[in-house]
């Protein structure tokens, strides 16, 4: 009697087993959602449409080339009526780049749906692009996926401000000028080669790499490295924090700063001093008007001259 009731309930499991199996193979098949991006249903391209008068333009995306380099969907703004940026997205890297064109376009790259892909608009003079509220089934939607937002030459100094989150994406900011620039990505890195008067680059396993300028600098990261490294003298207020990972800050000889920096199990090495660096400790180089403050817990801390 028991070795029949557990044939029963194996049979019932493998049933079940059965049915969510295929709930998900219908998914992943569906035009939309395909895991593969058409590689196996498609084969043809997808004839250019226009969706109206907001700007929003579906060009020519090819189904059957999943690479990143395919062009999913493309957007097109008046540069003038755009002051500031809010960027939200779950699995897809960001890029921010100057452009010969005259208006600032976002473009989608990539393995997208339309279940997953963002949310693009603009509203009161700011862009939005934002991922949707996603299922469990959306998300196993795989591949690479990138969004590219080209920023007009004659726009650079304009001076935007900038919040850019991502989960698993990285961000890439380049040549283009900001009032303020929040970055926060978990386990992507954030690259930034631009201008800033204020930059806030967070993230949790992803590393931070800044090579631009800016009045006050701030980058956090858990069990992510830091890599600071400019031609010109840092100015106003640095704070660079990591937990398990180093921090290393790279900057110009004739530069005069105060510098800060205490670890618990990390070493710390600093060019600009001959001595021995203990677990902490300041030195004022020059006059010692530029704060730069270097915390980890177990990461090694380096300050280097270019």
């Amino acid at each position: 009697m028991k070795n029949k009731l557990n044939i029963i309930l194996a049979c019932l499991w493998l049933l079940i087993a059965l049915f969510f199996s295929w709930i998900l193979f219908s998914k992943l098949s569906d035009g939309n959602n395909s895991l593969f991006n058409g590689r196996l249903l498609f084969s043809s391209k997808v004839a250019d449409r226009i969706f109206g008068d907001d700007g929003i333009v579906i060009t020519n995306r090819d189904l059957s080339d999943g690479d990143i380099t395919t062009l999913y969907k493309d957007y097109s703004f008046d540069a003038s009526q755009i002051e500031s940026f809010t960027i939200d997205l779950v699995s897809a890297s960001v890029h921010l780049q100057p452009s010969e064109y005259s208006d600032i376009t976002v473009k989608l790259y990539g393995n997208w749906n339309s279940n997953i892909e963002p949310r693009v608009s603009v509203e009161r003079q700011k862009l939005s692009i934002k991922s949707p509220n996603v299922t469990f089934l959306n998300k196993v939607n795989l591949g690479s996926r990138k969004v590219v937002i080209s920023i007009p030459e004659s726009a650079l100094s304009r001076f935007y401000d900038a919040d850019i989150s991502t989960v698993s994406g990285s961000i890439h900011v380049s040549d283009v000028s900001f009032g303020e620039l929040t970055t926060e990505s978990t386990s992507g890195s954030v690259h930034f080669d631009g201008v800033a008067e204020i930059l806030s680059a967070n993230t949790v396993s992803g590393s931070i790499h800044t090579s631009g300028t800016c009045s006050n600098c701030k980058c956090e990261t858990v069990s992510g490295s830091i890599h600071v490294e400019t031609d010109k003298p840092l100015t106003g207020r640095n704070n660079f924090d990591s937990v398990s990972g180093s921090v290393h800050i790279t900057i110009p000889e004739e530069s005069g700063f105060e510098f800060e920096w205490e670890t618990v199990s990390g070493s710390v090495k600093n060019a600009f001093y001959s001595g021995k660096c203990g677990k902490s400790g300041s030195q004022i180089i020059g006059d010692g008007k530029t704060e730069i403050k270097a915390e980890t817990v177990s990461g090694s801390i380096h300050l280097n001259k270019n």
